[in-house]
């Protein structure tokens, strides 16, 4: 395993659409063994996606599956891993539905998982994802559902 849990360790930041001038709005909030995801998407201005991101502290290489824990509103959210430092660009995406009961769930992903995207577009002629180049890691809603939502994450982790 990278650490024992990934969540409490790095620095989150949010990126909703207001960085294109929509007013989804959410925050996370970091306690000591799990993270909140809360917020509301607006469709308003073209709008309807709310995410956070960290960049990655430690190297992934030679890893052969990431793991998160979470449970959620049975909502469809997306795990994403970026292979650049960059704000924009290909992200490689993974969607999964917490069942929304209050139970913990756990959804383990190998690079074959994700599809590249960009902007809300499949990328077919993308590089193959591979774990070593990963460097940010993390999580978006646009299911175009206006109520709130609320993910709350207790781990990520990668083992070979």
């Amino acid at each position: 395993m990278l650490a024992e849990s990934l969540v409490p360790k790095l620095r989150w930041y949010v990126v909703n659409d207001s960085v294109m001038g929509g007013v989804s709005s959410s925050k996370m909030t970091i306690g000591q063994n799990e993270m909140s995801f809360t917020g509301q998407l607006s469709l308003a201005n073209n709008g309807g996606f709310a995410s956070i991101r960290a960049q990655l502290t430690q190297n992934m290489a030679e890893q052969q599956q990431i793991s998160i824990r979470v449970k959620g509103d049975a909502r469809t959210y997306q795990f994403r891993l970026r292979t650049s430092a960059n704000l924009d660009g290909i992200a490689y995406k993974v969607d999964f539905t917490p069942a929304g009961n209050g139970q913990w769930q756990q959804f383990d992903f190998n690079t074959n998982d994700f599809v590249a995207s960009f902007r809300g577009r499949i990328i077919t002629d993308a590089p193959k994802l591979k774990f070593s180049d990963v460097s940010q890691l993390g999580f978006l809603i646009a299911d175009k559902n206006l109520s709130p939502f609320k993910l709350i994450i207790s781990d990520i982790s990668v083992s070979k």
